[in-house]
């Protein structure tokens, strides 16, 4: 019996699917199961979807019974160089979300060579310092990010967060700020799933 409360993480590159499910304790989270897919062309095929939907679906079957409901949160992590990830200092940075989100996106564009609507952007205030305020930026591939999503659903995974290694690992930094999380942790070629809460 694991118990209600785990979490499902996977590894994603261009070779392989890679998944852990971990069951958060209050010392520590314990693996209790993993489970691996390879294939060619995961992220770079012209049938990306439909590779990623089976390579979700084989991992799944591996997984304990009480994994493969869709209530069970899953977090994705794809190599750093799909995950543009960075910090912005603006001068003025704006109070409503709309606004604030068309600024980093149009900022991302430019430094990402692309069109703002190319990418999807994701941002979160780190504080503020000498008159600017520092802000942590994200962006990936919109077609890219809409076949994960497309693909998990269609396995019935309930994705909750997409990142690249850096991003998750940066995050297991903040372990003491938070009540509950979980982060994937990459240690060279070794990865695994922290959670705690």
């Amino acid at each position: 019996m694991l118990g209600k409360v785990v979490t499902l993480g996977f590894w994603l590159s261009d070779t392989a699917l890679e998944a852990a499910v971990v069951r958060p304790g209050r010392k520590a989270s314990k693996t209790i199961a993993t489970a691996a897919v390879a294939g060619e062309g995961l992220l770079t095929s012209s049938d990306r979807s439909k590779r990623l939907t089976e390579a979700f679906r084989v991992c799944l079957k591996k997984m304990p019974r009480v994994v493969r409901r869709a209530d069970t949160p899953a977090v994705l992590a794809l190599p750093d160089r799909l995950v543009v990830e960075d910090v912005f200092d603006f001068a003025e940075f704006p109070k409503a979300q709309s606004e604030a989100q068309a600024l980093v996106a149009h900022r991302l564009s430019r430094e990402m060579n692309v069109l703002p609507d190319e990418i999807d952007v994701s941002w979160d205030r780190l504080a503020s310092a000498d008159g600017a305020e520092h802000i942590r930026v994200r962006a990936m591939q919109s077609a890219l990010r809409k076949d994960i999503e497309t693909a998990a659903t269609a396995a019935g995974v309930r994705l909750v967060r997409i990142d690249g290694w850096a991003g998750f690992a940066s995050a297991a930094s903040q372990i003491a700020n938070q009540d509950a999380g979980s982060v994937v942790w990459c240690d060279g070629a070794e990865w695994s799933l922290l959670c705690w809460g």
